[in-house]
């Protein structure tokens, strides 16, 4: 499953971040959001970041 999110081209450059450095952090802002909103256990948590990792 894939989830596209549109964002301006200028946001990485303007937190002094690569597009990669960029979305990675935000694919762990997301999962860990969900967490403290309850709907992501912790396992799931942690093997979405080891997922992403590997896809890098």
């Amino acid at each position: 499953m894939t989830l596209q999110i549109e964002y301006p081209a200028s946001l990485p450059d303007a937190l002094h971040q690569t597009r990669a450095e960029f979305e990675q952090q935000a694919r762990l802002a997301l999962a860990v959001k969900l967490f403290e909103m309850r709907k992501l256990p912790s396992g799931k948590s942690k093997n979405h970041q080891a997922t992403q990792e590997t896809d890098s």
